[in-house]
């Protein structure tokens, strides 16, 4: 399948830029008139899987990335995590038809912002493309039940000393600050929050901060 461009969009000052993948042609000649009907935003390239989308990029260094997660190939999730590699300051939605816990968690863990359903309402794609712009990520409501339910989950499984670090990063105690309140040294600190963050599917003390909010960990 051949990647489709829109060059004109390309150099429309002051629109979002956006590149789109999915493996089926209907789908996304519905994003695409969808987004025609946003103010600023731009559909400048389109792509049938992620291969396709990786090389797209690249090449066009867009704004924002929705991308389907089930593609022949080089699949959403993957891309999603070269993305995060490559390109860790764009910000990638996720769009599936898939709702359950373990696939809203997937995504997020790969790197996505927002995770919008395909058969919920069209407002769900404006509301977290415009959330994600300007506030770094943003899930609607049945999408953020899903990523709560798994990570409710996860975080049955975290050790009683992950609960401690979780704790204290979530309360802005910086690594050092933190090592010394438990008698570890620092090094330890970044491995066991790196082990908190991938199991939790959270990239950002800021996440940590809400999810302890949300259990109960710490008082808001």
């Amino acid at each position: 399948m051949t990647p489709t461009e829109t060059p004109d969009a390309r150099t429309s000052p002051g629109v979002t830029r956006i590149v789109i993948a999915d493996d089926h042609q209907m789908v996304r000649a519905g994003i695409v008139a969808l987004l025609d009907g946003m103010p600023g935003m731009a559909v400048v390239a389109q792509a049938g899987n992620g291969a396709e989308l990786l090389g797209l990029v690249e090449g066009l260094r867009p704004d924002l990335v929705l991308t389907d997660l089930m593609m022949p190939g080089v699949s959403g999730f993957e891309a999603i995590a070269k993305l995060r590699e490559t390109r860790p300051r764009l910000p990638v939605i996720a769009l599936s038809m898939d709702d359950s816990p373990a696939a809203v968690y997937r995504a997020v863990a790969a790197g996505a912002r927002g995770f919008v359903l395909k058969y919920g309402p069209p407002r769900d794609l404006e509301d977290t493309i415009r959330g994600v712009l300007s506030r770094g990520d943003h899930f609607t409501p049945a999408a953020a039940h899903l990523l709560v339910q798994r990570q409710a989950s996860a975080a049955v499984t975290l050790s009683p000393r992950q609960r401690e670090v979780l704790v204290l990063v979530a309360t802005g105690k910086a690594s050092k600050e933190i090592a010394w309140a438990l008698g570890l040294s620092p090094k330890t600190v970044d491995a066991h929050r790196a082990r908190i963050m991938e199991a939790l599917g959270i990239h950002d003390v800021a996440g940590l901060t809400r999810f302890a909010l949300r259990e109960g960990l710490i008082a808001a």
